[in-house]
């Protein structure tokens, strides 16, 4: 029975991949003097891409990922807008995702099962937003 809350069969406690990122829309982000080099994931959906840029590895640190909705590809970035030589622009259909730092306001986003009787959880929007 529904009770007016959000369910979603098999995520209870499962966060969702874009948490802790802050999204621009319509950014591109350069670095030339930057490395190492961004690197391109093609035909990923936009959790994939956060997730590829939440694994840090030993030689590569993903700091941010730019994902161009028109062709799914999706850019690791080892640099974001505050990195030196960095460089934001307007690109239709792409967007930029920053891990936030210690100075961003964090949405709290967790999708989750809701039961019958408990109080629904509040939803969060996808992007950051001031607490009420």
């Amino acid at each position: 029975m529904l009770d007016g809350c959000l369910y979603l069969s098999g995520l209870e406690g499962v966060q969702h991949a874009l948490q802790g990122y802050q999204k621009m829309e319509n950014t591109w982000l350069l670095c030339p003097d930057c490395s190492p080099s961004p690197r391109s994931r093609k035909n990923l959906s936009l959790e994939d891409c956060a997730r590829k840029c939440s694994k840090n590895k030993r030689s590569f640190t993903c700091r941010a990922f730019g994902f161009d909705h028109s062709n799914r590809t999706c850019r690791l970035l080892p640099f974001d807008r505050h990195s030196g030589g960095a460089q934001r622009g307007y690109k239709p259909k792409h967007d930029l995702y920053e891990k936030e730092g210690n100075k961003s306001t964090r949405s709290n986003i967790f999708l989750g099962v809701s039961f019958q009787g408990a109080g629904c959880p509040r939803w969060c929007p996808l992007t950051p937003h001031p607490p009420e």
